[in-house]
Order: C-alpha cells, then structure tokens, then sequence
C-alpha cells in the first residue's frame, strides 16, 4: 500500500496566510457535538409524541369509519 507524505505544518501556515488563523480546536468540536446530540434528542422526542398521536387519531378514524359502514 503506498503511503502519502502530508506536511501539516506547511498546511497550517497556508491557511494562516490565507487568513484562516482562527481554526476548530479539537474542544471546539466536542462541544459542537454535544450541542447537536441534545438538539436531536429533542427532535427525536418531538417526533415520537407526533407519531403517538397520529397514531390514536388514525386508530379512532378508523374505528368511526367501521362504526359508520357497518
């Protein structure tokens, strides 16, 4: 398997020349992940009531549909 030689220093000065000092720091990322993990979370919860409640709406249309035709 060939391997490829990659200069993170050099990389760093070209975007610190390129203006990009401010960089993510690995901390920054963690935190950005804890951050996304709760907003799921809540959509995940948000989501589950909507479906709980469709799902009785939908069971009483039906039951008013059977009680209607037969």
């Amino acid at each position: 398997m060939a391997t490829l030689a990659f200069d993170t220093l050099k990389f760093v000065e070209k975007l610190e020349s390129a203006g990009s000092a401010d960089l993510a720091t690995r901390y920054d990322l963690q935190a950005l992940e804890a951050r996304m993990g709760e907003k799921i979370e809540a959509a995940n919860s948000s989501i589950i009531k909507w479906m709980a409640g469709l799902m009785i709406a939908q069971g009483a249309l039906i039951a008013a549909l059977v009680k209607l035709v037969g």
